[in-house]
């Protein structure tokens, strides 16, 4: 008999798991620093114990229980089926009808599957398993789960065994609770075993709606901060001019929060937080020594601090803004240095480098972003980010905290001037018309790693001994669950829609922060913003739930519209493709067009130009055809249309892939908007054209009817057309016909009369709204043809 596991419960009970079931009910011992005196023990319900392992035995069933409080990536959809998959099936369950998990209609499990043990084939009386589902995505398990197993490979199972049925988990409980951080083992004398208790569930129900962070009480500065575990938490304090450094004592009332409070107003000053505790295991990872950020800090001297004294009424208050409804958005994805680094402006020293320089450079009516049509821009992160000095370019996808611009980006740190050189920022943004999407990273943290000195096991998802687990690719995964983790979220956000006046968040590897998490986030910002625009990057190295965010009032970046367009645009794809990314994947991906962005290019891969040709500096006819095909594709599909920075001057990175670090490479090269003058003017006359009245169609606010679209192929060439308010049932927008032949050889497409009175508007080089006055592509017999690579688009008021 062995202890597999014993941990706290959210009940404030420990919980104790044994490796067989046991008839009778053990005497437990306790040891530690303080132990409650009276506690009894009882065996948990076998529903209770399926809440830790996804299965009970009982009357010869096996009975698999799927509860969505286990698993962060299960979608709750009628639509989504789930299966069972293990040892006992070779692991080939999906698909299978009796596999498949049927709906409960409980709150606590979803699903649920029994089966005959007798039927199952289990090697020595045991199996691995694991959830599928019909999109084929892997639930992964609460890493903290007694039975949670690991193959040769790494990956994570779940194991079930016929010795432990559910009889072998007991529950122990007391008149009083003990402190988190004190040691506690449990031990059966009569088996002559005993383990340490984990403080599992119980330090993850810790909430405290305290104040945090540095603010102003009775004229003196308070610093507050959240450390569950801590045994003592000491801050460091200084001014810029000051060689003295102060060392406050903090104390706690709640073992939760602990206070330090100054004897003056310390406005602008630096500090630190030190925080002690006990190191039981790699759970933690106190050390006093450490120099702890403040996590609510509102600024930073640099990504290795310190913090800086700057209060919440000291932030400066955003003006009011109304963006563009979704629907009417044209986004295009920018980084601050890449725009600025080579921008044909005046700008000197630092300004290429910082918010102050873009302010400056949106001033003017000839700044390359506005003279671009878009009229939404998506920021690379400027929540303060890992940099080793302020020059060193930086995607920003590192955060080390969420409250503060990044002090890299501003003009004068030292005096926190990132704060009001970003709400100026946004506000130059609006005064150019342009709404302003902040990109923002809360599936895991930079270096350095402060929040693992505060509490590494609350903040971060750990593995059964307590590693960090990497989902997200970059070393270490925010445990976004927990309560006050999902706070600083919270706060953060509004901090800077409040503050700073931001109308909306894209957030990255959204799939790690969980459906609970993202429909939270939505609740809560849209009481202060209805129009706060919702982006999700719906997948990580976990699963994707795009599907599930169907639900919800998010936007998805849109993959399957990425790859299929980019294939199309090469001469690859299929009708079908063509007909349902064109209408904004509804019925997929998509309950309304604008839940769609549509995007092929982004900022972590190849640019779109070097995905299309090697030919960087001597593209041919067919690379630039192809290139403005791929953009148009974007452009007059249903869905929001997202174009990467340079879209216009067909940027090119020399082939490059991931330069996240590579300023050098990202930096927009102007010289090329002179160069490519025609396809420049080209791709801005569409996107006037896409958010002009004459381009309504493509705006849909709502689903529309099903006569709505017409589709026309040109097969067997992947030539394809597709009509736009086919059946006029959008009252006071023209019908919009377009047309592709992204093949090397001339397309029929039939049509018809049904662009009968149509004007014919652009072609693969020309756009005029007003018509151009020769028709090369002019309709025969019903026939369309369209030369190689080439375009068509005609207007029907």
């Amino acid at each position: 008999m062995k202890i597999l596991k014993a941990w706290w419960s959210a009940m404030g009970e420990i919980s104790l798991a044994l490796s067989k079931d046991c008839e009778k009910i053990p005497e437990f011992k306790l040891s530690g620093n303080s132990i409650p005196v009276n506690f009894t023990a009882e065996r948990i319900s076998k529903h209770n114990f399926a809440k830790y392992t996804s299965y009970y035995i009982d009357g010869g069933k096996l009975h698999f229980m799927l509860g969505s409080a286990n698993f962060e990536n299960f979608c709750d959809d009628p639509c989504m089926d789930y299966y069972v998959c293990g040892d006992f099936n070779a692991w080939s369950g999906l698909g299978k009808p009796e596999w498949r998990m049927r709906e409960t209609g409980s709150s606590d499990f979803q699903r649920q599957l029994s089966v005959d043990v007798s039927a199952l084939d289990l090697k020595r009386r045991g199996a691995s398993f694991k959830f599928v589902s019909s999109s084929g995505v892997w639930l992964e398990a609460r890493p903290d789960a007694p039975n949670a197993v690991f193959d040769k490979s790494g990956n994570m199972n779940l194991g079930l065994s016929l010795d432990r049925s559910g009889r072998n988990v007991f529950a122990l409980k007391f008149d009083g609770v003990c402190m988190l951080g004190d040691d506690l083992s449990i031990g059966i004398p009569e088996y002559g075993i005993s383990a340490p208790v984990d403080v599992g569930e119980l330090l993850l129900e810790i909430y405290s709606g305290a104040k945090l962070g540095a603010y102003e009480k009775d004229g003196r500065t308070h610093f507050s901060i959240f450390a569950p575990r801590a045994d003592a938490v000491y801050v460091r304090v200084w001014t810029s001019g000051d060689k003295q450094e102060r060392l406050l004592q903090a104390s706690t009332s709640d073992g939760a929060v602990w206070t330090a409070a100054a004897d003056a107003d310390l406005r602008g000053a630096y500090y630190f937080f030190h925080i002690d505790g006990k190191n039981r295991n790699a759970s933690s990872a106190f050390d006093a020594h450490f120099s702890v950020a403040d996590p609510y800090a509102n600024a930073m001297l640099s990504s290795s601090g310190p913090s800086i004294v700057k209060y919440e009424s000291d932030l400066p208050k955003a003006a009011d803004f109304k963006p563009p409804s979704w629907n009417n958005l044209v986004v295009m994805e920018i980084h601050l240095r890449d725009i600025l680094s080579r921008a044909p402006a005046k700008l000197e020293g630092r300004q290429r480098e910082t918010f102050a320089g873009l302010i400056k450079w949106l001033s003017d009516k000839s700044c390359y972003i506005r003279q671009t049509g878009v009229n939404c821009v998506e920021l690379q992160p400027v929540q303060e980010f890992t940099a080793a000095a302020a020059s060193d370019y930086e995607w920003g996808y590192m955060p080390v905290n969420w409250f503060s611009p990044s002090s890299s980006y501003a003009t004068n740190p030292g005096d926190a001037s990132q704060n009001d050189e970003f709400a100026e920022l946004v506000r130059a943004f609006h005064n150019a018309g342009i709404s302003v999407i902040l990109d923002v990273v809360y599936n895991h943290v930079g270096e350095p790693n402060y929040l693992e000195r505060v509490d590494k096991e609350y903040y971060f998802e750990t593995t059964s001994d307590f590693g960090f687990i990497n989902f997200s690719g970059c070393g270490n995964d925010f445990r976004a669950h927990a309560p006050m983790s999902r706070r600083m979220i919270l706060d953060s956000l509004k901090t800077f829609m409040v503050r700073y006046g931001v109308d909306g968040f894209r957030f990255d590897l959204a799939e790690l922060l969980g459906l609970r998490l993202l429909k939270e986030i939505e609740r809560e910002l849209k009481k202060i913003k209805p129009s706060v625009i919702l982006i999700a990057e719906p997948w990580s190295f976990r699963g994707h739930i795009s599907g599930a965010l169907r639900q919800t009032g998010f936007a998805s970046w849109n993959d399957g519209f990425r790859e299929f367009m980019l294939s199309y645009a090469k001469g690859g794809g299929n009708f079908d493709g063509f007909k349902y990314f064109m209408a904004g994947s509804m019925g997929g991906t998509s309950r309304w067009p604008s839940q769609s962005v549509n995007y092929i290019e982004s900022h972590d891969d190849m640019c779109l130009f070097d995905r299309i040709s090697p030919r960087r500096d001597n593209p041919s006819l067919e690379d630039i055809n192809r290139y403005k095909i791929a953009c148009a594709l974007i452009l007059l599909s249903h869905g929001i249309p997202m174009l990467a920075e340079g879209f216009d001057l067909m940027r090119s990175k020399g082939g490059k892939s991931n330069t996240y670090k590579d300023g050098v490479a990202n930096a927009l090269d102007y010289s090329r908007s002179a160069r490519f003058a025609g396809l420049r003017d080209w791709l801005r006359s569409l996107v006037k054209f896409r958010l002009s009245d004459s381009g309504a169609a493509l705006r849909p606010y709502h689903p529309v009817c099903d006569g709505f679209f017409k589709f026309y192929s040109g097969s067997p060439s992947p030539a394809a057309a597709a009509l736009f308010n086919a059946d006029r049932s959008m009252n006071c927008a023209p019908s919009i016909f377009v047309a592709f032949n992204p093949s090397l050889d001339s397309a029929d497409i039939p049509i018809g009369g049904d662009i009968e009175g149509f004007v014919h508007i652009a072609d693969i080089d020309r756009f005029d709204i007003r018509g151009l006055a020769d028709d090369f592509h002019a309709v025969k017999s019903g026939i369309l043809t369209l030369p190689p690579l080439s375009l068509y688009i005609a207007l029907k008021h």
